[in-house]
């Protein structure tokens, strides 16, 4: 509409008065329509008076003949002006301001682009409308309206192609698992060809690498064939040359180094051995002693070690477990069997893969410590129990190991601060009072029996009944309170006045 009114001819036409009227020839002269028809509409009332001088000089037929001079054709076309007039302003008011436009991110992204189109259309339009203000208050004038065409379709065209992106944004949107899809393959298929010769090089060389891993597999599968076939070759020979003398002359050796001389072993059969006291060609096992029953016990294990087990058996790396090797024994042989274990087990012999040596006494594991330096080598573990019976591993220190009566009392500090250990503090006690009472040559269980304490008899029972296997009562002892038995503990050291000691040991 706004174009359709800029291309309207009655701006270009010179809207003048009635040619025929009396005034119209003194108007011309004057040349100056505006001013008259300014004056005249605005000055000449209903009365004579002249608006300059204020005498009667304006007759009706004065009047009349002004009013013939501006006559109907003459106020159709001054209407018409002002209708278009008010038109275009209109249109000019309902165009949106232009910062409701720059809310728009996608317009706000070309913010300079579009506030220069913006502005030249709007001016063009301001322009236009006052010049058709001039052209009512002066008829008279031609004017020319400036095309606002060119500048629309600009702006437009670019708030079209704002749309188009609009519209494929909310496009995207809905589409948005496809959307994110597409620009993955996209960036992935732009990342192949940028590192194309990286990947068709390394694809080349993985292609080469795994043929010769396959060749290295071939050869390996056909050497490991080849072991076995040597094995089986090597088995078949060594059951024929298997030789149990060299075992036997290491044992016997070994029993006279600890002074057992009652007893040697002697070949039986082919691969066996027998066992020979003295003149007693057929002694039974259950006739050797306790002690002696576990050294050549221990012999034969060390051998077994050293050797194999059969002539069948396969070259293998072996993890060796050495359970309290001295239990039993008198104290005049641990020093030997940690040499021994020393001069199998931690020398030069690579053979050994683990080493478990597990003993109750301190006095042996001291021993071990001292004589077997590399400690790098070597963990020194506490095997515990919880409350629960559970096996505790914790490593221990040099300055840590405790003799045997030092760690007894630690169990029982440990239970009075963590309440741990539980399942073993009965035969803790036992051992205390026992290792005490007999220093110091008190008999305490003879004190105790006196007593009319029911506690004090209570307290016996338990420390024996906890400490020893009972056939005839398996029952689960988990709901005893032991800190009840840990205070009657206590009072027996109270009781004898030795409490100074108890608290020494408990600090």
């Amino acid at each position: 509409d706004i174009l359709e009114i800029e291309k309207e001819a009655i701006f270009g036409e010179l809207i003048v008065g009635n040619e025929n009227s009396v005034v119209s020839t003194l108007i011309k002269e004057l040349e100056n329509f505006d001013w008259v028809k300014q004056g005249f509409e605005s000055y000449v009332r209903e009365d004579s008076k002249c608006p300059f001088c204020q005498h009667d000089t304006i007759t009706q037929d004065l009047k009349n003949e002004f009013e013939k001079y501006f006559d109907k054709v003459f106020k159709e076309k001054m209407q018409q002006i002002q209708n278009l007039s008010q038109k275009y302003s209109n249109y000019l008011e309902g165009i949106p301001n232009r910062n409701e436009f720059l809310e728009n991110i996608f317009i706000k992204e070309e913010e300079s682009n579009f506030v220069n189109l913006y502005s030249q259309l709007y001016h063009n339009l301001e322009a236009n409308k006052e010049s058709i203000k001039k052209k009512i208050n002066n008829p008279s004038t031609k004017i020319i309206l400036q095309s606002s065409q060119e500048l629309l379709e600009k702006l437009n065209s670019f708030l079209v192609n704002i749309q188009k992106k609009i519209d494929g944004y909310n496009e995207k949107i809905k589409n948005k698992k496809e959307i994110k899809e597409n620009l993955k393959n996209e960036f992935w298929q732009i990342m192949r060809w940028q590192y194309d010769d990286d990947i068709t090089g390394y694809e080349k060389y993985k292609n080469k690498q795994e043929s010769e891993i396959k060749k290295v597999e071939t050869d390996i599968s056909n050497l490991q064939q080849k072991i076995k076939e040597q094995d089986k070759i090597i088995l078949e020979n060594q059951a024929k040359t298997i030789n149990i003398e060299n075992t036997i002359i290491s044992i016997n050796q070994s029993l006279k180094d600890l002074g057992l001389v009652g007893f040697t072993i002697e070949k039986y059969e082919e691969k066996f051995y027998s066992i020979v006291r003295n003149e007693d060609k057929n002694p039974n096992f259950k006739s050797l002693s306790e002690g002696e029953k576990m050294i050549i016990s221990f012999l034969y294990f060390l051998e077994l070690c050293k050797g194999k087990e059969s002539e069948t058996e396969e070259d293998k790396k072996k993890a060796i477990v050495i359970d309290d090797p001295i239990s039993s024994l008198s104290h005049n042989h641990i020093f030997n069997v940690a040499q021994l274990i020393k001069q199998i087990f931690f020398g030069n012999n690579n053979e050994f893969e683990q080493i478990f040596i597990l003993t109750h006494n301190l006095y042996f594991f001291n021993e071990l410590r001292k004589i077997y330096k590399k400690k790098n080598e070597v963990s020194k573990i506490r095997i515990s129990k919880d409350e629960n019976n559970f096996s505790l591993f914790n490593e221990i220190k040099d300055n840590e190991i405790l003799n045997d009566y030092q760690a007894y009392w630690q169990i029982l500090k440990d239970f009075n601060n963590k309440e741990i250990y539980s399942a073993i503090i009965p035969n803790t006690m036992r051992n205390i009072l026992e290792h005490f009472f007999t220093f110091i040559g008190k008999d305490y269980k003879n004190e105790l029996n006196k007593s009319n304490n029911i506690k004090d008899k209570a307290f016996l029972r338990y420390i024996d009944r906890e400490s020893h296997s009972d056939s005839e009562n398996l029952s689960d002892m988990k709901d005893i309170d032991v800190k009840n038995f840990a205070e009657c503990f206590k009072q027996i050291f109270t009781d004898f006045r030795y409490e100074e000691h108890y608290n020494l040991m408990m600090k």
